[in-house]
């Protein structure tokens, strides 16, 4: 008994110094924290990635926004941040690194008890979000009060304003203001009568119907097409000296599965093939 004690010890301690010393390599965590824009596809992504990589996972926290992603980097939380905009002059100025690796349009949606209503032109948008119109039946609708959605500032906003200069001179948007694209997208599918502006990738898993705005097309075939789209920019940041598990999900994003994820969640790939050297 004594003998059969001693060397089942043996073994077991022979098995932990083969875990100690690396046949049970631990796992790396690489976190990506960031903006609401693209959240859901950057998780399909991640998803994807760790299916194939063994040692490293990549995590996708809450959204905290682009500022709150920049922040974590900074602070050394994170070596890496997801964006819905370019670097700040101060933020570059402490040597980020943007990666633009995608692209997507902003649209209208409206709640499925929005009947009727497949098209508005600019100045019925202007009147909804400046309280001119306020009832449905006005363009084309049911007779129901309009609750129109905004964004109190972010990427979406200005991406809108920027295609829209009309819509950033309403001297007061009489919408409710939402802190996120995620939280407009969550509000304008749960509450009727409900209009909102979002990126393309938010409405993926939610009733929403895309309302086509004069001059803008809800259409993802022809992103190519100049004028017709209000897109935004999905990019991460990271510092100039990004650690081999950074380079790696950066290599993975240029790769053809990556490209069909993003596809299916409406946005066009923008990063080019990337080089072991450069990546």
């Amino acid at each position: 008994m004594t003998y059969k004690k001693t060397f089942l010890r043996a073994i077991s301690g022979t098995l932990l110094c083969f875990g100690v010393m690396g046949y049970g390599h631990a796992e790396e965590v690489l976190r990506i924290p960031g903006t609401e824009a693209f959240h859901p596809m950057l998780v399909e992504l991640a998803e994807a990635f760790n299916a194939s990589h063994i040692n490293l996972k990549v995590v996708i926290p809450d959204p905290v926004g682009s500022r709150g992603g920049i922040k974590a980097l900074l602070a050394g939380e994170a070596p890496l941040a997801s964006v819905s905009r370019d670097l700040k002059q101060n933020e570059a100025a402490h040597g980020l690194v943007y990666r633009q690796f995608a692209e997507s349009q902003v649209v209208f949606v409206v709640h499925p008890s929005v009947t009727g209503v497949k098209r508005l032109t600019k100045e019925q948008v202007l009147g909804i979000y400046s309280g001119k119109i306020d009832n449905w039946k006005d363009v084309g609708g049911p007779d129901h009060k309009i609750y129109p959605i905004t964004r109190d500032g972010g990427s979406t906003l200005k991406a809108l304003i920027r295609y829209f200069p009309e819509f950033g001179n309403i001297d007061k948007l009489r919408a409710k203001e939402t802190y996120n694209s995620e939280e407009s997208a969550d509000l304008a599918s749960r509450y009727k009568y409900t209009i909102a502006y979002v990126p393309l990738g938010l409405i993926d898993d939610k009733s929403l119907n895309i309302i086509e705005v004069e001059g803008l097309s809800p259409s993802s075939d022809d992103l190519d097409a100049v004028g017709n789209h209000v897109l935004i920019k999905y990019g991460l940041v990271h510092r100039n000296d990004p650690d081999e598990n950074v380079k790696s999900f950066l290599r993975y994003l240029a790769t053809p599965k990556a490209d069909a994820i993003m596809a299916r969640h409406g946005s066009r790939p923008t990063l080019t093939v990337l080089s072991s050297s450069q990546y």
